[in-house]
């Protein structure tokens, strides 16, 4: 019998995943891995960290499908992937088990609710560019706020060429990587 490791998913930094990790504890998970990413992304540090950990013979244990993925292709391709190397997943939220035993069942629950989240994503994302839209024809719409203003962005300058490590000036200036590429492209 191998261990049971859990894998929690919040979509921002402002979020918490208390409630996931609770849970996952509940089930028996002795060591968890998280990501604080969008569940449309495919790369995940913590979902390939765990990946990489589980041993055949492991539970993976997950709040819900969702958490672990917005995309059908990447959900399948991702359960399959841990089934064929003899871990078994669950599900906790939708009492979902998959394991090395083929069954047609959850193999049809799985697929039908993996299209039930893709599905949420995108009439999310459909009524985020309608609110938007709206508020463009309305004159209330001014874009993001912009991550740093004139002198934070001379200072970023001025790290990157003291240090050249983007993680490092992200932690200095209190921002993503992501937000140091999209200044460093401007």
């Amino acid at each position: 019998m191998g261990q049971i490791v859990g894998y929690t998913r919040v979509s921002t930094v402002e979020q918490n995943d208390e409630g996931q990790q609770h849970t996952l504890k509940s089930a028996g998970a002795t060591k968890i891995f998280s990501d604080r990413i969008t569940g449309s992304a495919e790369i995940r540090p913590g979902l390939d960290e765990m990946s990489r950990y589980v041993r055949e013979g492991d539970t993976i244990v997950i709040y819900s499908i969702d958490r672990l993925a917005r995309n059908v292709e990447h959900l399948l391709s991702t359960v399959k992937s841990w089934r064929d190397n003899g871990i078994a997943i669950v599900f906790i939220r939708e009492a979902l088990r998959i394991d090395g035993e083929k069954n047609p069942m959850s193999e049809l629950l799985l697929g039908v609710i993996g299209h039930i989240a893709q599905f949420e994503k995108s009439i999310i994302k459909e009524r985020q560019r309608e609110g938007i839209e709206a508020a463009k024809r309305r004159g209330v719409y001014k874009g993001r706020k912009r991550a740093l203003d004139e002198d934070q962005e001379q200072e970023l300058q001025s790290l990157l060429k003291q240090t050249g490590n983007i993680s490092e000036v992200a932690r200095q200036m209190g921002v993503s990587r992501q937000t140091i590429y999209r200044y460093m492209n401007q």
